[in-house]
């Protein structure tokens, strides 16, 4: 059996990343309030750290207030809606199938992965889950099935934020959705740089797939032969000008 591999498309319109995986430019003050810094500026006091973190678990990307975000993930998987202790609003998409990977399973991964080839490469399935947080509200329900591109919610500033954004990651987790490799230093999740794209939203890209492709009648494969056929000859005659000349 041949497994899907992970990519993932821009979950929303807005595209202004603002944060990436392992960075720290979330900081905390004395207060508890969370505040931002520029690129190359330190935090005082991180708030990844003041969490038993190592840095930023995911990618965060600027939003409009109630801009409808999508699925980012190419695979297809079931809703689950969440609400952590600071309040913030969040939707998993959990895989229905394991995803493969072709490189080694990580070590915190030992007890879970399941060892596979798949066209000649060495690797892993797991299953995997897209996470959404921050949301001003959730568009869907439990158990819901869930394709790339599906609309899941809206942006917001919910839970521990300190503007309206979007911070989505792949975590890796079990086919129940229970979430695995806790202890990596980043809750579970994986760096999501080498499978994603920025230029084009899952919504765009579903609607690729979607489009569907006509064929040629016998008449217009002819027409078409034929002009490309009295082009070529047109460029011909052309060359044989220039060499005169």
């Amino acid at each position: 059996m041949r497994y899907q591999q992970l990519q993932i498309f821009r979950p929303l319109i807005s595209k202004n990343i603002t944060q990436k995986f392992g960075e720290n430019r979330a900081c905390v003050d004395g207060y508890g309030r969370i505040y931002g810094v520029k690129a190359g500026q330190r935090c005082p006091m991180s708030f990844y750290e003041s969490i038993g973190m190592k840095g930023h678990n995911g990618y965060d990307i600027s939003a409009i207030l109630g801009e409808e975000v999508y699925h980012a993930g190419t695979f297809n998987g079931w809703w689950r809606t969440e609400v952590d202790k600071a309040g913030g609003i969040g939707v998993d998409v959990v895989s229905n199938e394991p995803l493969f990977f072709p490189f080694p399973i990580p070590t915190e991964l030992i007890r879970t992965a399941v060892p596979y080839e798949q066209d000649g490469v060495f690797g892993f399935l797991h299953y995997v889950k897209m996470r959404y947080w921050h949301l001003y509200a959730p568009v869907g329900y439990n158990k819901k099935q869930v394709t790339c591109g599906t609309v899941i919610g809206q942006a917001g500033n919910t839970g521990a934020s300190s503007g309206t954004h979007l911070h989505f990651k792949p975590k890796w987790c079990l086919k129940t959705g229970e979430g695995v490799a806790s202890s990596n230093g980043y809750t579970g999740a994986f760096d999501l740089e080498p499978y994603y794209s920025n230029s084009i939203t899952a919504k765009d890209h579903a609607t690729w797939l979607q489009t569907e492709v006509v064929p040629l009648s016998d008449i217009e494969r002819k027409d078409m032969i034929e002009s490309l056929s009295k082009a070529n000859r047109l460029l011909l005659e052309l060359q044989k000008l220039i060499h005169k000349v």
